[in-house]
């Protein structure tokens, strides 16, 4: 039946495709143990690679395998490109906003625990090189991270991961706000949390704890020392 069809696609395209996508944005580890991953991928370079095989309901003709070969060469060339500008362009000039933003940490919180960029960039890979050669700085290292959205002018507050490519924080934001956005999370902010109360102004905080954003700068401070004292309270 064409409903079976269609549901049949719909539920393989999902799995194969859009689970991946769906659960990055979500925050969801694709190895939370030792077991098996608990959704695919088949967006990364040597998948899109593949994919450019002829079919075995295609042409399968030398033709066909070579036209499909000079798509893969075009294709990875493309990306190899786009890998070394970035690096060279946007990833490498980051590094000096990162190291102010850890110099200036304690001025941001006593603590140590978050630091501030003076502008948003690509900030987790060059924390995590500067804790490995700095034993100090890992040995009380920064849980949370602030940057101001160049679009709205709203903050957003960032939880450091435990490993570059983990979706697990070290600190997450406070739970009894995750998932809230609005006033519902201006609500539930003014109860306080851990003997902190953020002020009004909150825009949202991720169901997963791993990011949030509000109005000004001191709001989204206050959600992470929110956090850290929960920490704190909690001897984490």
């Amino acid at each position: 039946a064409p409903g079976a069809v269609i549901e049949a696609v719909y539920l393989a395209t999902y799995r194969s495709f859009m689970e991946a996508v769906d659960a990055i944005d979500n925050g969801v580890n694709r190895f939370p143990g030792a077991g098996p991953p608990v959704y695919a991928s088949s967006t990364d370079l040597a998948a899109r690679v593949g994919g450019l095989n002829p079919a075995w309901n295609d042409d399968q003709s030398d033709s066909a395998a070579n036209a499909g070969f000079a798509r893969a060469v075009a294709m990875t060339g493309e990306a190899f490109s786009d890998a070394v500008l970035y690096t060279a362009r946007s990833w490498l000039p980051a590094r000096k906003l990162v190291e102010e933003a850890v110099a200036g940490r304690f001025g941001v919180d006593p603590s140590g625990g978050v630091m501030l960029l003076s502008h948003f960039c690509p900030w987790k890979s060059h924390l995590f090189e500067m804790e490995a050669e700095d034993g100090a700085l890992a040995a009380n290292p920064v849980k949370f991270c602030l940057f101001q959205d160049d679009r709205e002018g709203a903050w957003r507050v960032q939880t450091v991961p435990v490993t570059p490519a983990s979706f697990e924080n070290r600190v997450s934001l406070p739970a009894p706000l995750c998932g809230l956005r609005g006033e519902e999370l201006d609500a539930a902010a003014a109860a306080g949390v851990a003997g902190v109360t953020p002020p009004a102004g909150g825009i949202f905080i991720h169901v997963s704890g791993f990011t949030g954003g509000h109005k000004s700068r001191e709001g989204a401070l206050a959600y992470a020392q929110a956090a850290l004292a929960a920490e704190k309270a909690g001897g984490q």
